[in-house]
């Protein structure tokens, strides 16, 4: 066999891979080394873009969403494949330490929610469980509005809705990473307070995504971040009340423990 012929179809290779079946033109034998970046490539399906995105989100994100928008996007993991990756990793941390989220959600609302009555903190932990279980349909779901608050926030720069949704889609999923520290912590630690810091730095980390990508005063584009990431939230909330209150209102029994 010569070396220009691919070790697996022996057909003629140009360049480092062989263009009938893929295989790579050189083959070495097996490392520790070899085996850990085979099975990062298997079970991220990505090369080095999936630390690669980590990295820059974390230290300049504005790069990570220019070269998405301006359609480089071999260099890094998808804005969705970013969120639901993480997502995914979220769930499978879960599954791995066996937390029991409805418990969770238990522990951590009788940390903060010392004066809530035993009915409303059952309401609220059955709804937060519902949310966790679906997960990643909910924050698929929440999405849109955060976008249509960065749209309306940001409308002067001239970024689309598709644009737009690059930037959340990468802000709210990076700081997922917080998420599980602080499913270790629970775990292991016991430690339900520390959940009440990763909600904050997620928006401050919005914030100053926003304040990173958009051009002009970055403190100004900070506090508009904020008030993208509020305004999101609003919207949120008063559908879901709107929705809640036609549901009480239509079928009281669901309400009634």
């Amino acid at each position: 066999m010569s070396e220009t012929s691919c070790p697996n179809c022996e057909q003629e290779i140009i360049g480092a891979f062989c263009h009938h079946c893929g295989q790579k033109k050189n083959v070495y034998r097996l490392t520790w080394r070899g085996l850990f970046d085979d099975l990062q490539k298997r079970l991220f399906g990505f090369d080095n873009n999936f630390f690669r995105t980590i990295k820059d989100l974390t230290i300049r994100p504005e790069k990570v969403i220019q070269s998405n928008i301006d359609g480089i996007r071999v260099r890094y993991i998808g804005p969705v494949g970013y969120y639901f990756l993480l997502v995914t990793i979220f769930v499978l941390i879960i599954s791995m330490l066996n937390i029991d989220m409805m418990q969770y959600t238990k522990d951590i609302n009788s940390a903060f929610s010392s004066g809530t009555s035993e009915k409303q903190a059952a309401m609220q932990s059955t709804f937060q469980g519902t949310i966790f279980e679906n997960f990643r349909t909910v924050g698929f779901l929440m999405a849109p509005f955060f976008i249509i608050g960065v749209w309306i926030m940001f409308r002067n720069k001239k970024y689309n809705l598709l644009e737009n949704a690059v930037l959340v889609f990468y802000a709210q999923g990076h700081p997922m990473l917080l998420s599980f520290l602080g499913l270790f912590l629970y775990k292991f630690a016991g430690m339900t307070h520390a959940i009440a810091f990763i909600s904050p730095i997620g928006i401050l980390y919005f914030s100053w995504v926003c304040a990173r990508f958009f051009k002009g005063n970055g403190i100004w584009n900070f506090i508009k971040g904020l008030l993208a990431y509020i305004l999101g939230m609003l919207t949120l909330m008063l559908i879901v009340i709107t929705i809640t209150a036609v549901i009480a209102a239509l079928f009281p029994e669901v309400f009634m423990l």
